[in-house]
């Protein structure tokens, strides 16, 4: 009987050991309550074409000092902006101030050079009633002299040369120094058209056609075509002028109302040209803006713009 006893007291406690008792886990401390984030950010409001500060400037809760200046203030998670700044004598400008950016420069235009600026960039001449979002290109073009001709017709070395020597002169002009001729390439194997990030220069020999040289307007592919012989000057079958200007379209731009200028619709003369100091200045701005900002200066939320194309004959 006691060693019946002693068996069940040993089971027992075997048991016993194989079922420790966990012990308690300490209770996690809930942190404080801290107050909501405060934060501050500042920038400063410059005039596009002069570069200087421009003060007054009201925009969400506050306004430029009176060197551009302006701070502000949030509270809680900083986020992007979306701000617009209004001020006498410059035209109202929208846009986004990322949450990561720091000490923003923001160029307003002035309303002194808003007509020239209409025109050139937002086809104002010739359709005021519907002006355009800012079309032109995000990289350095490339160009392609697609030198294949109509039977009997012979392209001149020199007219290819002036074409080349254009080609590098405006593409800089147009775009405020920002790009140059990615390549200029001469040919007969143009590449495809739906192959990105091409200008294809194509030659016609059409005496009844009523224009001299005819481009998309920033189209991307994009196509200039000039009418070989149709407005020659002697020697010259395609004036230096007439290349600027079809580039100027092929980059994003409009014809303009003042006689004498690159993209006025209609020239004479046989010399050389170059843009106009307000289509340099309109331009130059044109090119710091994203694609598809809007009228007075809207700048998008949304991404690049590549079409519907628009061809201009001139």
């Amino acid at each position: 009987m006691r060693l019946l006893i002693l068996a069940l007291a040993l089971i027992g406690a075997a048991c016993n050991r194989s079922k420790p008792v966990s012990p308690l886990q300490p209770e996690t401390p809930t942190p404080p309550s801290s107050a909501a984030e405060t934060w501050t950010f500042t920038g400063q409001v410059i005039d596009a074409l002069t570069q200087r500060p421009v003060g007054g400037v009201q925009l969400l809760n506050t306004q430029t000092d009176s060197s551009g200046v302006f701070a502000v203030n949030g509270t809680g998670s900083r986020s992007a902006q979306r701000v617009t700044l209004s001020a006498q004598d410059f035209l109202t400008r929208e846009t986004t101030i990322s949450a990561g950016t720091n000490n923003p420069i923001i160029d307003l235009i002035p309303t002194s050079l808003s007509g020239p600026y209409r025109e050139l960039v937002r086809n104002g001449f010739e359709g005021p009633s519907n002006l355009e979002p800012i079309r032109r290109w995000t990289a350095a073009p490339k160009f392609y002299i697609d030198t294949t001709m109509p039977i009997g017709i012979r392209l001149l070395e020199g007219d290819l040369v002036r074409i080349e020597d254009g080609i590098r002169s405006a593409v800089p002009s147009f775009t405020g120094g920002l790009f140059h001729p990615a390549a200029i390439t001469r040919g007969t194997t143009p590449p495809p058209s739906t192959e990105r990030g091409w200008i294809v220069i194509r030659f016609i020999n059409n005496s009844t056609a009523d224009y001299c040289g005819r481009a998309y307007v920033a189209a991307d592919p994009g196509e200039i075509e000039f009418n070989y012989n149709r407005c020659s000057c002697g020697s010259v079958r395609i004036r230096p002028r007439t290349i600027k200007h079809e580039v100027g379209h092929a980059l994003g731009f409009w014809h303009t109302s003042q006689e004498g200028t690159m993209m006025f619709p209609k020239s004479s003369g046989c010399g050389d040209a170059d843009l106009s100091q307000e289509e340099r200045d309109a331009a130059r701005i044109a090119y710091t803006r994203p694609v598809l900002n809007a009228e007075p200066d809207t700048d998008p939320s949304g991404t690049a713009f590549h079409g519907p194309r628009k061809r201009i004959e001139d």
